[in-house]
């Protein structure tokens, strides 16, 4: 297994990656998946994207994604994550493709890194996992329909 960074040439196969996660992980909420906006939001989030590659097949199977903000309180430089998937069957790769992402992003600059956990069926587990990692909690979002 391998790690790049994002890439043109890596587009589709990552891109795919997107679509597979927000079937898989937004299907409990009933969430319409607009391909047009899905496609301009990664394209915002390409540059600072990180893919595991299968090194016998070359193929993209993993992908955490993201956008660079300020800590609006320490002016800090952050990673949000907006996406980290992991094809279902290379899924015993996720926290080793984690750390080393931390260790890309802590050289080249990053501060500190933020992740999301969608509530849903694995939320408690993901919970532990991020908290195993040395993560804290700081919020939680609630999201209604209107």
């Amino acid at each position: 297994m391998r790690i790049e960074r994002g890439s043109k040439e890596r587009y589709d196969d990552a891109l795919e990656l997107v679509y597979s996660f927000h079937k898989e992980a937004l299907s409990e909420y009933a969430l319409k998946i607009n391909q047009d906006t899905l496609v301009k939001f990664f394209d915002k989030c390409v540059e600072q994207s990180f893919l595991l590659i299968d090194d016998a097949t070359n193929k993209c199977i993993g992908l955490i994604a993201g956008i660079e903000t300020t800590n609006q309180v320490s002016d800090e430089r952050m990673f949000e994550e907006k996406i980290w998937y992991i094809n279902q069957a290379y899924r015993s790769n996720g926290v080793y493709f984690f750390n080393k992402v931390q260790e890309m992003l802590k050289a080249d600059g990053f501060d500190i890194m933020t992740m999301v956990c969608l509530a849903n069926s694995k939320t408690e587990k993901l919970f532990k996992l991020y908290e195993r990692l040395g993560f804290v909690p700081m919020e939680h979002h609630f999201m209604r329909r209107l």
